[in-house]
């Protein structure tokens, strides 16, 4: 298979949340790339879909794991255009344009603990609002100060807070966000 490694790489950063999501099951099946990964926090859930259209040459080769996204980021940084993807057995993959090569390591299902292997759930929303980025980059930044992994959301009025942590158990952390509550 061939891709441009930007694209590649664009797909592997949505997929795992910036890095957030370390280890990722690509599927390439007949469709093209899809991948569905669950943040370790068991918070939240990304579904990314790549359309075979956008490699040069595409073969549906099955499941790889990739178990670290934010090192694999990287190694795409070091090829300049097209890379060439090929599975040398169960658990490598080889990364390779005309001027350098990149055997990587993979992981399986066993050791990939942020595999979402279920349908996409569908939830039924009771109320919706919309918040900014910085609002959420800030609970990501609690649950990396916290040692309890653990986020409440919780509606009080035209107020959502999002609680990290459990003040029992752990420093806990709140976010008030002051939002215009809307029916789903």
């Amino acid at each position: 298979m061939k891709i441009k490694a930007e694209i590649l790489k664009k797909f592997i950063r949505k997929a795992s949340l910036n890095g957030l999501n370390k280890t990722l099951a690509l599927e390439f099946n007949e469709n093209g790339l899809k991948c569905i990964a669950k943040d370790i926090a068991n918070i939240s859930i990304t579904k990314a879909i790549m359309k075979k259209e956008l490699f040069t040459d595409y073969n549906a080769i099955g499941t790889l794991y990739i178990r670290d996204s934010e090192t694999f980021m990287k190694y795409l940084n070091t090829f300049e255009d097209e890379v060439r993807l090929t599975s040398v057995d169960e658990y490598a993959l080889e990364l390779k344009d005309s001027k350098r090569k990149i055997v990587v390591l993979m992981g399986s299902d066993i050791v990939c603990d942020t595999l979402y292997d279920k349908d996409f759930p569908t939830i039924e929303l009771a109320s919706k609002f919309c918040t900014g980025r910085e609002d959420l980059d800030r609970v990501y930044k609690d649950l990396g100060l916290s040692t309890d992994k653990s986020v409440l959301i919780k509606r009080e009025a035209d107020k959502v807070i999002f609680v990290v942590g459990d003040k029992r158990e752990s420093d806990q952390f709140e976010t008030i966000i002051d939002v215009e509550i809307g029916r789903a």
